[in-house]
C-alpha cells in the first residue's frame, strides 16, 4: 500500500513539473512574439477581399481588350514581354494545348489568362473581376463534363436498337495539332546569307529563313559572293523561331557589310552606266560605319596588311578610311580592283593617301584641305573609276593635270621600313 502511494505521488509531481515547464514555455514565446502591424495584417488577407464591381470605365476598357484574349503564340511573349523559352516551358509543364486555326497556333482564353497571372500581374489585377469570372466559368464547365461523365458511367446499360453502320466508316481520328517551333541558336557562315531588295534571309540545313530586314541590301550582291568570302567576316549568331529570324547577336555587323557591298556596287553601276560615284553619297553612307571596320575590311582584302596597317594608325580621327573601287581596263574587258583613300593630317594639311591591296601597287599622295576634301575625293573618284588605260602610268608622268588633282608623289613598295621612311620624309618636305 505504501509503495502504490509513493509511486502515485511521484506520477503527481512528474505532472505537476511538466505543467508548470510547459506554462514558462508559452510565457517565454509570448514574450518573444514579435508583434504584426495592421497593415501586414490588411496584406495576408487582401486578397481574400470580394473584387470590387468594375466601373464604366473600366467596362469600357475591357470592351476592347477582351476582343484579343487568343493571341498567337509569338504574341503572346510580346505582350507578355517573356522569352519564348519561358512561354514554352510553361505550356510543357501545364500540359496546354494550343488551337490551331487560320494556319495558326493560337492559346485558348483562359490559358492566356492563366499565363497572364504568372507573368503580367499588373494587368491581371487590372481585370481581376473579369478573369475572376472567366475563372469560375471554367471550373462550372469542367464539373459539368465530370457529373455527366460520372453518370453515364453508373446508369445501367441498356440494349438499343441500333441502325448497323456501314462497314466502311472511317476511324475516328484526334484533330491534328501542329507541333510548337523549335527554337535554335545557330552560327551562320556568310556563305549561307542570302541577299535580296531590302532584306537577307539565311540557309539552314535544307531550309531558308523568312526574311529579316536590311534596307540596304541588294539582290545584285550575289554576284559580290567572292568579294564577301575574301573578308573573313565574322559569322552570325541567330536565334531562330521555326524559321523565323528572332535576332541577330551581331545585327551591327550586317547593316556595316551591307553598307561596303553597296558601295561596292555604286561603283559597278555607274561603271555599267558610263557615270562616276558622287564622293558626297558614298561619305553618307560610311558616316555610321565603324572605321574599325573600315580598317578591317582593307586589311582583309589586302595581300599583305603591313601597309594597310600602318595607313591606319595614321589615319585622321576626323575622317574615315573611303573605299575606292578602281575600274581596271585591259582590252575589252574591265575589272575592278579593292582600294581605299586614308586622310593623313601632317603641318596643318591634309594629305590623301591612295592604296590599293593588291602587293606591288604603288601608293600615291594627294594634298587637299578641309574646304576642298570632298571635292578632292570626287575629283580621285572620277579619275580612278574612269575607263583610261594606265591610270597610274598617267599619274607618274604627270600626263595630266597635277593641279586638279593636287597629285604629289608615288611611293614603291619596297621593304616596309624604306616605305614608312620616304612616307614620312614626304610628309615633311610637303609644303
Amino acid at each position: 500500500m505504501n509503495l502504490q502511494y509513493s509511486r502515485l505521488n511521484f506520477t503527481i509531481g512528474q505532472i505537476s513539473e511538466n505543467f508548470i515547464s510547459s506554462e514558462k514555455m508559452k510565457d517565454k514565446v509570448t514574450v518573444t512574439k514579435k508583434e504584426v502591424s495592421w497593415q501586414e495584417k490588411l496584406a495576408q488577407i487582401k486578397n481574400e477581399f470580394p473584387t470590387p464591381k468594375p466601373t464604366k470605365r473600366l467596362r469600357q476598357e475591357w470592351k476592347i481588350f477582351s476582343k484579343d484574349l487568343e493571341p498567337t503564340l509569338i504574341q503572346a511573349t510580346a505582350r507578355l514581354n517573356i522569352k519564348s523559352e519561358q512561354l514554352f516551358a510553361y505550356i510543357r509543364e501545364h500540359k496546354i494545348v494550343p488551337s490551331n486555326r487560320e494556319q495558326k497556333q493560337r492559346l485558348k482564353k483562359i490559358d492566356f489568362v492563366r499565363l497572364m497571372q504568372r507573368f503580367d500581374q499588373q494587368t491581371y489585377q487590372h481585370y481581376r473581376h473579369y478573369f475572376e469570372e472567366m475563372e469560375l466559368n471554367e471550373k462550372k464547365r469542367l464539373q459539368k463534363e465530370f457529373l455527366e461523365a460520372e453518370l453515364r458511367r453508373k446508369l445501367p446499360v441498356t440494349k438499343k436498337k441500333t441502325r448497323k453502320e456501314p462497314k466502311n466508316t472511317p476511324p475516328f481520328r484526334l484533330p491534328y495539332v501542329a507541333p510548337l517551333p523549335v527554337t535554335q541558336l545557330l552560327t551562320i557562315s556568310w556563305d549561307e546569307v542570302i541577299f535580296n531588295d531590302y532584306n537577307i534571309m539565311i540557309r539552314f540545313g535544307k531550309s531558308f529563313s523568312k526574311p529579316w530586314p536590311a534596307p540596304d541590301s541588294r539582290k545584285s550582291f550575289k554576284y559580290l559572293k567572292k568579294y564577301i568570302q575574301s573578308l573573313k567576316l565574322e559569322p552570325l549568331q541567330v536565334v531562330l523561331v521555326g524559321n523565323e529570324i528572332k535576332e541577330i547577336s551581331n545585327a551591327e555587323l550586317v547593316r556595316d557589310v551591307v553598307t561596303i557591298l553597296r558601295v561596292r556596287h555604286e561603283f559597278i553601276m555607274h561603271d555599267e552606266e558610263s557615270m562616276t560615284v558622287k564622293a558626297s553619297k558614298v561619305l553618307e553612307m560610311i558616316a555610321d560605319t565603324p572605321t574599325d571596320l573600315l580598317g578591317f575590311i582593307a586589311r582583309s582584302a589586302a595581300d599583305e596588311a603591313v601597309w594597310i596597317d600602318h595607313l591606319s594608325s595614321l589615319q585622321d580621327k576626323r575622317f574615315k578610311p573611303i573605299p575606292a573601287f578602281e575600274i581596271i581596263a585591259s582590252g575589252n574587258s574591265v575589272s575592278t580592283e579593292d582600294t581605299f583613300i586614308f586622310t593623313v593630317s601632317h603641318g596643318g594639311r591634309l594629305y590623301l593617301v591612295w592604296e590599293s591591296t593588291l602587293h606591288g601597287r604603288a601608293t600615291y599622295i594627294f594634298s587637299t584641305d578641309i574646304e576642298r576634301y570632298e571635292e578632292s575625293i570626287q575629283l580621285i573618284y572620277d579619275y580612278i573609276a574612269s575607263y583610261q588605260k594606265a591610270k597610274r602610268m598617267r599619274i607618274r608622268n604627270r600626263e595630266i593635270s597635277s593641279k586638279d588633282l593636287n597629285y604629289i608623289a608615288f611611293l614603291r613598295h619596297s621593304s616596309i621600313n624604306q616605305w614608312k621612311e620616304k612616307l614620312q620624309q614626304l610628309l615633311n618636305t610637303s609644303p
